[in-house]
């Protein structure tokens, strides 16, 4: 029996413009009235995710697996990472010219004051204009618990292979994955949105078996992987396709996660 139902949010539960698909809440009501969770899983922020869904109950798993929330707000998981560690990481991006920072902590999202205006502009769409624009990063592992580095490559995704290739030299101690939309991100090793998922699945008692994972890039393939009940969007990046079991009919442009779900549980 189905007891908690799991999605990526960008190129997933969110369409291009990013948006959420027409009806959502009302599917979400309508299986929390069935005892069906919700949990959105992202690279964003808790207060990203939750500007999508209003007051509704959502179980959040944040910053890539980073940071973890239950519906009342409950901070159930953090990886934290010191300064120390951030450090080369952020010296190394700062070195290549099509690299941009983003730091995601526990309260907010921030971005450098003299990054360049495009990158400023394209961040704040991306994470909902929950960022924060500070003087220096640095300062930032002063007054927040920072869980993940995000690089942007540019929004055209032509630099996030080698941007990603470059990053390759902290994989002993970061992990590492491309999050669409030409992201590079880096949490603590062995954090990511499958150690997230299950976090919330120990908590509530919930088997693998009982779930549904929606995913449609390669930072969803480890919560994918954990469940016979895994859905690549029809958009989806071909590995994330043959990684799953169902590949949905519509894509997150045609309310797919929507669709998908109304058909699973006979919703009207």
């Amino acid at each position: 029996m189905i007891r908690l139902v799991a999605s990526d949010m960008d190129g997933t539960l969110l369409n291009s413009q990013k948006e959420t698909g027409r009806g959502l809440k009302g599917v979400i009501r309508t299986l929390r009235n069935r005892g069906v969770l919700f949990a959105a899983a992202s690279g964003r922020s808790r207060g990203s995710i939750l500007s999508y869904f209003d007051d509704m109950p959502v179980t959040v798993i944040a910053n890539n697996g980073g940071a973890v929330y239950l519906e009342d707000g409950t901070l159930l998981f953090t990886g934290e990472f010191p300064y120390e560690k951030a450090r080369p990481v952020m010296e190394a991006a700062r070195s290549a010219s099509y690299m941009h920072l983003v730091l995601i902590g526990v309260k907010d999202t921030y971005v450098q004051m003299d990054e360049p205006e495009e990158h400023k502009i394209f961040a704040d769409f991306y994470f909902n204009k929950k960022v924060r624009f500070v003087p220096s990063l640095e300062q930032v592992f002063l007054t927040d618990q920072i869980v993940k580095i995000s690089i942007s490559t540019g929004a055209n995704r032509q630099n996030e292979n080698r941007g990603m290739k470059f990053m390759q030299q902290f994989a002993d101690t970061f992990s590492l994955v491309l999050s669409g939309d030409g992201w590079v991100d880096l949490t603590r090793k062995g954090i990511s949105k499958g150690y997230g998922l299950e976090q919330v699945c120990r908590h509530y008692e919930i088997a693998m078996e009982d779930t549904i994972v929606f995913g449609d890039y390669l930072n969803d393939l480890d919560m994918l992987r954990l469940t016979p009940n895994s859905y690549a969007m029809a958009n989806a990046h071909q590995e994330v396709k043959k990684a799953c079991m169902n590949v949905t009919r519509f894509t997150n442009n045609e309310d797919g996660v929507v669709r998908e779900l109304t058909n699973i549980f006979g919703l009207e």
